[in-house]
């Protein structure tokens, strides 16, 4: 899916892109250098296999996974060629959580950012533990080092 790919001493991975072969594609930077996949930007609203506000499955070139369907929490997911996990979202489900990435292609876990100040079960200048969805879990209690811990 490369055009011209680089800058390490085996450029030959999918993420390794400096420039698309189809103009068609999008460069989706995976790297600081740049370097990145080649395919359809899911954030674009244009995945040539349905409307981008239903949601979809995405592999590792950006192209909609056809009878894929993405974890609850996310509305998007990808870029594997099984993006089915917790953590590969690309977009959530609930406009209400936050994406947190977890891969340095920006998927991630969606769910409350304990940052933000709102766990939806307690105070957070309490501190609490977190789930992997970034959900407050009752009756936990974090070490004693920590004022929130969890994911």
């Amino acid at each position: 899916s490369c055009l011209t790919c680089g800058y390490t001493f085996d450029p030959t991975g999918t993420d390794d892109c400096i420039t698309c072969a189809d103009q068609e594609d999008t460069l989706v930077p995976v790297y600081s250098d740049g370097t990145g996949t080649c395919g359809q930007d899911p954030s674009d609203g244009d995945d040539d296999g349905g409307d981008h506000g239903e949601g979809g499955c995405y592999d590792g070139y950006r192209k909609l996974i056809p009878g894929c369907t993405c974890d609850s929490s996310c509305l998007t997911c990808g870029y594997t060629f099984d993006p089915t996990g917790t953590d590969d979202c690309i977009t959530c489900a609930d406009q209400e959580d936050t994406l947190v990435p977890v891969y340095s292609d920006g998927t991630g876990t969606c769910g409350q950012d304990p940052s933000d100040g709102d766990d939806d079960g307690g105070d957070h200048g309490e501190g609490g533990c977190y789930d992997g969805y970034r959900k407050l879990i009752p009756g936990c209690t974090c070490d004693s080092s920590c004022l929130t811990c969890g994911y």
